[in-house]
């Protein structure tokens, strides 16, 4: 797992107007430690997303907040024993004690956030607070309210598993369908055809522009379009992020070789039924394992 800086966030939260105004400061390193949780860049902004909703739930009853990263962390972790709980009560959910340990006697064919995930959900936090964030076994132990020598002993046992761990940078191959539907979208976005995009959508079609705005209808996704039209800074290139078919968005001002942010795709047989827009979200970019995909 690759070592962020140590965090010293420590921003004490009195009322909503301070969370909402500190919400922007906090959020990538919030989808850092849920992509990490969660397995994927995608699945950590849904785990985001989630946490923030439970936070604004949760907040006039906890205020005031000494830390506030801390505190959605907390909140972050609790959802995942939540989800792991339920998963193993379901009638399948034996599955998961085996596939953890295939997962764990294959360690060669898997990236870092898949060897993550086939460890045990305290194991998976405690190891990303102390390796992905530099938090002391004292801090955790706050954050994730339980002992020191319970933090301790999660580490250390997560450790031993690493020691057998070896990434690939291996992300995956898309279907056919995926790479042809990719290839349109991205032909028709690049030569400004937003028209021809309209009528491949469907008349309920959701926008999401991540930690910016949630819209739906063809109208506002025909407003979308206007506003990349209007911009002359981009070209995009479909790709794979994460093991999922996604739009590459390169700003060549910035970078010709590293996308600035991705466009997630969701189709319904060949119509195109959401759209998620990361450009208010680059941080994403900072954990996305992503490729190009040939366009010939």
């Amino acid at each position: 797992m690759v070592e962020a800086s140590k965090q010293t966030q420590t921003q004490a939260v009195q009322s909503k107007t301070d969370f909402l105004e500190l919400l922007p400061q906090v959020r990538p390193a919030l989808h850092r430690y849920c992509t990490r949780l969660a397995g994927s860049v995608f699945d950590g902004e849904d785990l985001t997303q989630l946490v923030l909703e439970k936070a604004l739930f949760k907040l006039s009853e906890n205020l005031p907040i000494d830390n506030l990263q801390g505190w959605l962390f907390r909140i972050a972790h609790n959802a995942l024993i939540d989800n792991y709980r339920a998963a193993k009560s379901r009638p399948e959910g034996h599955l998961l004690d085996k596939e953890q340990e295939e997962i764990s006697s294959r360690p060669a064919a898997l990236d870092d956030l898949d060897w993550l995930m086939s460890l045990p959900p305290l194991q998976r936090s405690v190891l990303v607070l102390s390796n992905g964030f530099g938090y002391s076994a004292k801090q955790s132990a706050e954050i994730l309210h339980t002992t020191e020598a319970s933090i301790k002993s999660a580490l250390n046992r997560a450790r031993e598993h690493l020691k057998q761990y070896q990434p690939t940078k291996t992300v995956g191959d898309l279907n056919e369908d995926d790479c042809k539907r990719l290839r349109l979208y991205s032909e028709l976005f690049n030569d400004r055809k937003f028209d021809a995009l309209l009528e491949l959508t469907i008349d309920e079609i959701k926008l999401d522009m991540v930690a910016k705005a949630q819209l739906a209808g063809r109208k506002d996704i025909e407003f979308y379009f206007g506003n990349y039209d209007s911009l002359t800074t981009w070209h995009v290139e479909p790709g794979i992020v994460d093991g999922k078919p996604a739009v590459l968005v390169f700003e060549p001002a910035i970078s010709v070789k590293k996308p600035q942010y991705i466009i997630l795709l969701e189709f319904e047989a060949d119509a195109l039924k959401r759209i998620q827009d990361f450009r208010y979200a680059r941080y994403v970019m900072d954990s996305a394992k992503w490729q190009s995909v040939a366009t010939n």
